[in-house]
């Protein structure tokens, strides 16, 4: 048996596979990308810059939700919203949410003649869509970010680099996506 294919879990294990970039490098291999796009997208400044306290400490955070990947014929396509929130630290431990900006992010694939077909099993997919999609997305999501600042007349910040290996720690819990979500669309701070 092929040691790439093997079931590495428990006997009645009710859990899957977690994505691993190991696994998400692999189907790479077998896909091109065709396009990015965001499908929806929005920006909301909560405070004008000049009107907030100067002793406060700006604190950029960025997110997204879970991917989800659908595979069609030859076809991938991996969706995903990708969440900024800039809040002010306040030295009396008072948080200002100043502004954010969501994106949701449609990324489509194309497999690559002649791959082979167990190579795109749920555990890829899965893998795939955590690790390089957000790779594929982030400099789309970068200078949407930025230009969304300078529209805000907000302070222009560089965002970081993409780190494949941080994957799991932008990812909102699924519990809480739909109310971070829901939060963005307030227009009150």
């Amino acid at each position: 048996m092929d040691s790439h294919n093997d079931d590495s879990r428990s006997v009645g294990s009710p859990e899957p596979e977690k994505p691993t970039a190991q696994r998400a490098v692999e189907l790479s291999r077998h896909l091109d990308i065709v396009s990015v796009r965001f499908s929806s997208f929005s920006a909301l400044s909560f405070h004008a810059f000049e009107e907030l306290p100067e002793e406060g400490d700006l604190r950029p955070a960025l997110r997204f939700t879970r991917p989800s990947a659908t595979f069609l014929g030859d076809d991938l396509t991996v969706s995903l919203t990708m969440v900024f929130f800039l809040e002010m630290h306040l030295p009396d431990d008072k948080v200002l949410k100043v502004a954010n900006a969501r994106a949701t992010t449609v990324l489509k694939y194309v497999r690559r003649p002649n791959s082979p077909e167990a190579d795109f099993g749920s555990e890829a997919l899965n893998s795939f869509a955590l690790f390089n999609a957000p790779f594929h997305a982030w400099g789309y999501w970068r200078e949407f970010v930025q230009s969304c600042l300078t529209r805000l007349d907000m302070p222009t910040l560089t965002l970081p680099l993409y780190r494949v290996q941080d994957a799991p720690r932008m990812l909102m819990d699924d519990e809480q996506s739909p109310a971070v979500l829901q939060r963005l669309t307030r227009t009150s701070p």
